[in-house]
């Protein structure tokens, strides 16, 4: 939703994997269509083609499917641009949100592990608001930059099949220039804040370190959470799903303590609620995490789409907020 008395300038979002109905609520939502009666066809198409026009949704190709039958869904091409990559996987779940209100402009960026589908998974979620900085400096487009260059890289010509529009590349340009110079609310007690961009050539990659180490991830590999651990011999935590951790070696096992989510827990937490709260209930582990204990009772928390796998942190594109405090 935008801040009060603005309205949506431009919205850039990524996901791996896309469901065409949930596609449809993001132009339904910013474009404050669902205050439109559902048998009011015309009024809500004319609504989504307005929004449609000012945003930019790249996922993976092959990894786009029609969800539930509706015929609004036919509207959307202009703003679905599948992503070809030579290598790899294009696995980030980020929104770049830029409003209006006359010549004021302020920003938010979301990145999380949840796909732009219809999923119930357990998934975790940052979202930051910004505005244009008084006075832009070389720290604020440091901390800027790696998000600012995956803009870029989405609207290099070619990247996407079909190619992206001159106009529609020339507008995500404009948003990746602005971007280099917001100024960022940080969370309460955060004292640092960093985006990390893999798999562009950024080089952006978090490095290992810490005292204590909580990896959360639906999928790994023996490589990935030797990537993430902040040592052979800190002490490591796991939480993953059953079989992952069926599939690592009684070696690597023996490093870590392991969890795994109970099957329960969506049941407890629904438990004498209506049928509606039944219904949304959370069942599944998606969310990526990476909890590190730092030196002098510091703590940094990653959040974001990057598995503890071997090839999420050497070949996909992903990409995880990470705030220190």
């Amino acid at each position: 939703r935008p801040p009060p008395g603005f309205v949506l300038s431009h919205a850039v979002g990524t996901t791996f994997t896309l469901g065409l109905d949930a596609a449809l609520a993001i132009p339904l939502s910013l474009a404050g269509a669902t205050a439109i009666s559902a048998d009011d066809s015309v009024g809500v198409i004319s609504a989504v083609r307005r929004a449609i026009d000012r945003i930019d949704v790249f996922a993976q190709a092959g990894y786009i499917r029609l969800g539930g039958a509706t015929d609004l869904v036919t509207v959307l091409e202009p703003m679905i641009h599948p992503l070809v990559m030579e290598k790899g996987l294009f696995h980030p779940k980020v929104w770049f949100l830029e409003f209006e209100a006359g010549d004021e402009r302020r920003y938010r960026f979301v990145c999380s592990s949840r796909n732009l589908t219809n999923d119930r998974t357990w998934d975790a979620v940052i979202s930051l608001d910004g505005k244009p900085a008084m006075q832009p400096n070389d720290r604020r487009r440091n901390l800027n930059h790696s998000s600012a260059s995956l803009l870029r890289w989405l609207s290099q010509p070619g990247r996407t099949s079909p190619r992206l529009s001159a106009d529609r590349s020339a507008r995500i340009e404009r948003l990746a220039t602005s971007w280099e110079s917001v100024e960022w609310e940080r969370p309460e007690h955060a004292r640092k804040m960093r985006t990390h961009v893999l798999g562009i050539g950024v080089n952006s990659a978090p490095k290992p370190r810490g005292t204590r180490t909580l990896i959360v991830s639906p999928f790994v590999t023996a490589e990935g959470i030797q990537q993430l651990r902040s040592g052979e011999n800190v002490d490591t935590t796991i939480l993953s799903r059953p079989e992952q951790l069926d599939r690592l070696s009684p070696v690597t096992l023996t490093e870590l303590t392991t969890f795994v989510l109970d099957d329960f827990v969506d049941r407890e937490l629904v438990g004498g609620q209506s049928d509606a709260a039944s219904n949304t209930a959370l069942s599944g582990l998606h969310a990526k995490v990476v909890v590190r204990d730092l030196t002098k009772t510091k703590s940094s928390l990653m959040i974001g789409s990057a598995n503890a796998t071997g090839p999420a942190w050497s070949a996909n594109v992903e990409v995880m907020v990470e705030v220190e405090g």
